[in-house]
């Protein structure tokens, strides 16, 4: 699990007043930052970007073998 569900949201102004708690809040938990009330940008740790980079990337992976595995499929006679 990349997070544990917890993610805080702000607003981008209180953002800017304490950017340094940002980051280190970030390295627990997402932080979501708000414009007019609406979800913009979300900041989280390098590690935890990292990792949900590689779920991605596995996932990617995992659909071009089954999209292979199709295409392989088909042309058995």
């Amino acid at each position: 699990m990349l997070y544990n569900l917890i993610m805080t949201t702000i607003s981008v102004s209180e953002a800017r007043e304490s950017f340094s708690s940002i980051i280190e809040d970030a390295l627990e938990e997402a932080i979501i930052l708000q414009r007019y009330g609406k979800p913009v940008v979300v900041v989280l740790g390098y590690d935890q970007y990292e990792k949900m980079m590689e779920t991605y990337e596995d996932a990617q992976d995992l659909e071009s073998i089954k999209e292979y595995e199709k295409k392989s499929t088909k042309n058995i006679p």
